[in-house]
């Protein structure tokens, strides 16, 4: 297995913590492997907090969006990395090339995996911005408040199909509240009608 010098150092001083249960592996199309551990742990739940106490300095409020990716009650803007935009003419360029291999060569085999690895250098790089966006929100603030977005409805719209489905904001509420529960913090979702 093929861990960085912070992951080394982490399962040196821990190790695992808790029992393996089970590991799955995966070979994605681009050639990459992953190993994916099922761990079984005790978590200690943490004493209920009383939420009318916490200063308003650790409140935010987060709107999404196309043209910044997020704006917060402080007025910081986030711009959205547009992910797919970035690498669309390379993407273009390969899938064109492909068009013109004999499909089952091994030129047609050796394109594919370009294009794959691609595909997956997009979704990595997404998956990045969307951690680092999520964690730093997290560490700095005790309440989140997430406008609930009907994602499904907008995606309907032709003209910014694409530019909705890259940003990925399920994705990023995801991120925020599964990394809130553990840090025993707190998201409020406000409906996507509420005046805001």
């Amino acid at each position: 297995m093929k861990f960085s010098k912070k992951q080394r150092e982490l399962f040196k001083d821990n190790g695992v913590k808790g029992k393996i249960k089970g590991a799955t592996i995966s070979i994605h199309s681009s050639g990459q492997t992953h190993i994916s551990l099922k761990v079984e742990e005790v978590v200690p739940l943490h004493n209920e907090i009383d939420w009318t106490t916490i200063p308003s300095d650790k409140i935010i409020g987060c709107d999404l969006g196309l043209s910044h990716f997020l704006i917060d009650s402080n007025g910081n803007k986030i711009d959205n990395p547009k992910s797919l935009k970035s690498y669309l003419y390379k993407l273009a360029k390969l899938q064109r090339g492909l068009k013109n291999k004999k499909k089952g060569s091994s030129n047609y085999k050796k394109l594919q995996q370009k294009i794959a690895k691609l595909h997956l250098k997009i979704a990595n790089t997404r998956k990045d911005f969307l951690h680092q966006q999520s964690r730093k929100l997290v560490n700095e603030n005790q309440v989140i408040v997430l406008e609930d977005l009907n994602v499904k409805g907008m995606i309907k719209n032709k003209k910014l199909a694409r530019s909705i489905a890259d940003v990925t904001w399920a994705t990023f509420v995801t991120y925020v509240t599964y990394k809130v529960a553990w840090e025993n913090k707190k998201v409020v979702p406000v409906d996507h009608f509420f005046a805001s």
